[in-house]
């Protein structure tokens, strides 16, 4: 059995409702190693509730935080349809990504004062939550919000935005990462995901990556085929946008770091250059999504269940 709990954790931007999954045992009582949910833009759906218990029975403790308790009330969960989509898309654009850097350091120090947690800890999430998992393992994000002696130990990213990168890239010491994605992605670009893990892969990291031949954005909702969302805007030729260590942005026309940048410069270039279009499709098709969870549930099972040291698969 499973058992549920809530917080509130305090964070720099007000409390965050987190939501904890744990097994429970009473003829085994054990402590177990932490593993952040991060939800995609609609929070806790019944999909990502669905995980995180999935995940718990299989011998982790979760914690789901609600990604935007700084501009929703606790609870809030937007609904699959054009009116969340909309709101969790505007959202994505306003909560800065040192918030998200910060929430997580909030849930993952959650974990770690948990009695039943180990000190091993795991991050998984899919799209926007891909995209945090991806850059709270690097080793400039992981170093300054959690130290050198505890990163990441795993991760998984689910079709992640991969636009924004370090210049130096690199993964924390002793993490290991997995990136999933469909190569029939049409709202994030496949090909600046594989440029990330390559990237990572080449200053000695443990990044992998893993394409679904025919699969989507979202290929691991049950029970939702390909859907068409003509009217989501999505930009998959935009130029990466490069950061230094200090997180300040690379001026792409001279390559230098720009304090004066800003993420609303960029997507005012963008939407004036032409390069943000309309009509994304989103779903699964035949055993993609539980394809999906067995990926990830079996690389959490090697490199965070049960502890090991060396690289590759």
């Amino acid at each position: 059995t499973v058992t549920e709990s809530a917080a509130d954790v305090p964070t720099p931007t007000g409390p965050m409702r987190t939501y904890f999954y744990a097994p429970h045992d009473p003829h085994a009582p054990r402590t177990r190693p932490g593993l952040v949910l991060y939800s995609e833009i609609f929070q806790q759906t019944a999909p990502v509730r669905r995980l995180a218990v999935t995940f718990a029975s299989l011998g982790h403790l979760v914690a789901v935080p609600e990604v935007y308790h700084a501009h929703e009330p606790p609870g809030t969960v937007l609904g699959y349809d054009a009116a969340g989509k909309d709101r969790g898309n505007a959202l994505k654009q306003v909560v800065a990504m040192s918030d998200f850097d910060a929430d997580a350091r909030a849930a993952i120090d959650a974990l770690l004062r948990h009695p039943s947690c180990n000190g091993r800890v795991g991050a998984v999430g899919s799209s926007r939550g891909g995209t945090a998992v991806m850059m709270a393992m690097t080793a400039q994000i992981s170093n300054a919000l959690l130290g050198p002696l505890q990163p990441i130990n795993a991760g998984v990213a689910g079709y992640p935005w991969c636009g924004l990168q370090f210049w130096s890239s690199r993964l924390a010491a002793d993490s290991k990462l997995l990136l999933l994605a469909g190569d029939k992605d049409d709202w994030v670009s496949v090909q600046q995901c594989q440029d990330a893990v390559h990237a990572l892969s080449q200053t000695h990291g443990d990044a992998r990556i893993k394409l679904f031949p025919g699969a989507l954005h979202a290929f691991d909702r049950t029970g939702v085929p390909p859907t068409r969302i003509p009217e989501a805007p999505t930009s998959t030729s935009f130029p990466t946008v490069y950061m230094d260590d200090r997180g300040t942005y690379l001026d792409p026309r001279t390559g230098k770091p720009d304090p004066s940048l800003t993420p609303a410069q960029f997507q005012k270039h963008a939407i004036e250059a032409g390069f943000i279009r309309r009509g994304v499709t989103v779903g699964s098709a035949g055993a993609q999504a539980p394809d999906y969870v067995a990926e990830m549930t079996k690389f959490l099972a090697r490199y965070l269940l049960v502890p090991t040291k060396g690289t590759g698969q």
